[in-house]
């Protein structure tokens, strides 16, 4: 118990860093997670002795934040904590272009959930959170070289449904311009 508290101590400041460099979270979310590992690390000693618990801890500390990277992710929502960390719109942006990135943006994001589960994993992992080839192989249990294809299939089918959308707006609005049926006045 006493080797836990002293690392909690120790580790506490490390590990906080170590989340916010490699996760760019919130410091409410790394304290729980913070937590979280050292209840995990505690739980897990109790059962048998840790022989490098710092090395446990990072791990352990790594594993919890993709962990609630996921669930936050699926969740799709927004927290009004984050609107501070906005940029205010400069002046040279339109609305139309910022509609026009909200739309590609949304492209995007259905081309990544149209992608096969294990390669989503990957896409994201890589694409989204920058972790590298070998931390990948890593996490998911493959090789690098698998996780080389998943990230080069992902992108070309995620080019190719960008495309297709890009392709079926284009002669939608191709259509609406040729035969104008809605008029909408002031």
């Amino acid at each position: 118990m006493k080797d836990i508290t002293m690392n909690y101590l120790d580790m506490g400041k490390k590990l906080t860093g170590f989340l916010k460099r490699k996760f760019k979270m919130n410091d409410p979310d790394i304290e729980d997670i913070v937590q979280e590992t050292f209840l995990r690390t505690h739980e897990a000693q109790l059962k048998e002795n840790i022989s490098y618990p710092k090395s446990f801890m990072y791990t352990a500390a790594k594993h919890l934040a993709i962990n609630y990277l996921g669930r936050y992710e699926k969740k799709n929502t927004s927290f009004v904590g984050d609107m501070s960390e906005l940029d205010v719109l400069s002046s040279d942006r339109t609305l139309e272009d910022d509609v026009e990135a909200s739309q590609r943006f949304s492209i995007f994001c259905k081309a990544v959930s149209s992608l096969p589960v294990k390669c989503r994993k990957v896409f994201m992992l890589k694409k989204v959170y920058g972790f590298s080839h070998a931390e990948i192989a890593k996490q998911l249990n493959i090789s690098e070289k698998t996780v080389e294809r998943h990230i080069g299939k992902g992108m070309a089918r995620c080019y190719e449904f960008i495309e297709r959308e890009q392709s079926v707006k284009e002669k939608s609005s191709a259509r609406t311009k040729a035969n104008p049926k809605i008029v909408l006045r002031d």
